[in-house]
């Protein structure tokens, strides 16, 4: 098939956005790619009858339209999928679940969870979205993904099983709703110790809500994300984040933006759970263990506290595990409603949670845990790759200071000179404005963008393969965000011009937005990759062939060094990840029951 998209480069010049265009047919001289036959594994057949279950974007599209008077439906079609299998919503309170929702953390948290527990010598299930390489990752066993072999059996046992009733084709749950039905028939056939469940998105009427009595649930930081779906509020949002409290259930947050956290007392008041905000890292008694956590950047501080409360009542509430015990607050549910003037300010906010004496093995989970894709840095050479998914304004702040400091520090380390590039993605309802405001304020040499995709070509038994997206329409979300960022780089340089009329010092090479910042758009992220490389990694090898028509920058070509920050979304992440490290390689340091 011909190649869908177009490649283009952009060039500010003067001010003015340039656009050259140039077909992947004078790049390669080909018309056409060819996908040549192979024989699909079981894995891939299972992985090809799981993408199957992804909505078009048109159902998604009238998902949201009729989120509000749909909604509650979603716990109830997830019970009816356990239901075939053989569960009950009674069943699951076997895993002795930890709930977690948020909009901001919720997976370094979950992370950090789960190998707290495993170092306590627990058996361990987590589930967790979205996934980054391979789907199997998102249903782990102490701390390690699915096997190939082990996924396509259970994939196969729950398919055979929801496909057929009475000798008749069902209906099928959707993509996310089948995982979370397989990652608790999986966790229950292993007969894991504790379950760490991470929301996929909001709460109240997530299906992994279908949990009727998980054993302590925490709620991470809040922010707006999904507003189509959880509303364009904080308030909405949180309301809908408190959709996992449950009566006499303990809960735990951590410091939230304004607006926040009034919603989430008043709710749990209202459902008759405690509700408890972490204390600050430093608070707890470390004794001769450091804090240094497995997951770096400084807003991990505040996931790991999280973490330590959610792991300290687990452990608590299970009288099998001696531990000290921390007080239990009334959560009879009798306390008096929050006055509904919220809006004057007169509330109330929940209790500090109490910090308590940090042992071995809390500090060696925390220490040894592996979360790829948050703040991470691979280096291949002579480039560094700093990947990171933020996909909030919030996070997209932390995410540039990190960046930052990391570069500042392998600077100290480097001789010669150095090409820094932007490689940025954003999807959905998320405003590129938002995302990219924070990136104008480092130096890039270089902004590329590209689709969440590996190759041009989507293939239907790929973990990658996201058929829920139009290709054109990627390719015109990209075209969104480059405009957006050449727009500020531009504006950026018309303010400085305009309080330096008399000076030429905006023409320096330390100020970016000048005449030489380019811009550049690819419709895979593996042509990206292999453009930016100039050969630096022959490993790679892109559909395109050649990049003749498309001049490299000569300080690319000269740089020493190259410096790639990913961020704007995990799957742009996950696809970058899936080129350079493609067997999960950064995966794979989790210690095994305390071992």
């Amino acid at each position: 098939m011909p190649y869908p998209c177009l490649l283009n480069l952009v060039r500010l010049v003067g001010g003015t956005m340039v656009k050259h265009i140039v077909s992947p047919m004078q790049l390669t001289g080909r018309g056409a790619i060819h996908v040549p036959a192979r024989v699909c594994s079981a894995y891939e057949e299972a992985i090809s009858a799981l993408n199957d279950l992804q909505s078009n974007a048109a159902v998604l599209e009238k998902a949201r339209r009729e989120k509000s008077s749909n909604a509650h439906k979603n716990i109830l079609a997830t019970a009816k999928w356990l239901e075939k299998l053989n569960i009950s919503v009674g069943d699951l309170d076997e895993l002795n679940i930890i709930h977690v929702s948020g909009t901001k953390g919720k997976g370094s948290t979950c992370a950090f969870t789960e190998s707290i527990l495993r170092h306590h010598g627990l058996k361990t299930g987590f589930y967790s979205s979205p996934h980054l390489i391979a789907a199997r990752e998102r249903i782990r066993i102490n701390g390690e993904p699915l096997s190939k072999q082990t996924f396509a059996s259970y994939f196969w046992d729950v398919y055979t099983k929801l496909q057929k009733k009475d000798g008749k084709e069902e209906e099928m749950p959707t993509y996310f709703k089948f995982l979370t039905v397989m990652a608790f028939y999986v966790f229950l056939h292993e007969k894991v110790d504790v379950a760490v469940i991470e929301v996929g998105v909001g709460g109240l009427y997530d299906c992994t809500n279908v949990i009727r009595k998980p054993t302590v649930v925490g709620v991470t930081s809040l922010g707006f994300d999904h507003i189509g779906v959880l509303g364009d509020s904080i308030e909405k949002i949180a309301l809908q984040k408190a959709g996992i409290f449950k009566p006499n259930i303990p809960a735990f947050t951590v410091p939230q933006i304004e607006g926040a956290l009034p919603v989430l007392h008043q709710r749990a008041l209202e459902i008759g759970c405690s509700l408890h905000v972490v204390p600050p890292m430093e608070t707890y008694e470390w004794s001769t263990y450091p804090v240094e956590l497995g997951i770096p950047g400084a807003v991990q501080s505040i996931n790991a506290s999280l973490a330590l409360q959610l792991t300290k009542m687990w452990l608590n509430q299970r009288s099998k595990y001696e531990t000290e015990q921390l007080p239990i607050p009334d959560g009879t549910g009798k306390t008096p409603s929050l006055p509904a003037d919220m809006e004057n300010g007169y509330h109330f906010t929940p209790p500090l949670a109490i910090p308590f004496k940090v042992t071995s093995l809390f500090a060696n989970g925390l220490q040894q845990c592996v979360w790829p894709g948050r703040f991470q840095v691979l280096k291949r050479g002579s480039t560094t790759y700093y990947l990171d998914g933020a996909h909030t304004g919030e996070s997209m702040e932390a995410c540039i200071r990190w960046f930052k400091e990391e570069c500042a520090n392998e600077e100290k380390r480097t001789r010669g000179s150095v090409f820094r590039v932007l490689l940025f993605n954003c999807t959905g309802e998320r405003k590129a404005e938002t995302l990219l405001a924070p990136l104008t304020n480092k130096c890039f040499d270089l902004a590329v963008f590209c689709p969440n995709k590996v190759f041009i070509t989507k293939d239907c038994a790929s973990d990658q393969s996201n058929f829920t997206v139009d290709p054109q329409q990627e390719m015109h979300q990209c075209e969104v965000n480059m405009k957006v960022w050449c727009h500020m780089l531009s504006s950026i340089r018309e303010e400085k011009i305009a309080a330096n009329p008399s000076t030429s010092e905006y023409h320096s090479s330390s100020i970016h937005a000048n005449i030489d910042m380019d811009c550049v758009i690819f419709p895979c992220i593996l042509d990206a990759l292999c453009w930016l490389s100039q050969g630096r990694e022959t490993t790679f090898q892109s559909e395109l062939c050649e990049f003749k028509h498309i001049v490299p920058p000569a300080k690319l070509m000269e740089a020493s060094q190259l410096q790639i920050l990913v961020t704007g979304s995990l799957h742009l992440v996950g696809g970058v990840l899936a080129v350079i490290d493609p067997e999960i390689s950064c995966q794979s340091k989790c210690v095994v029951n305390g071992v």
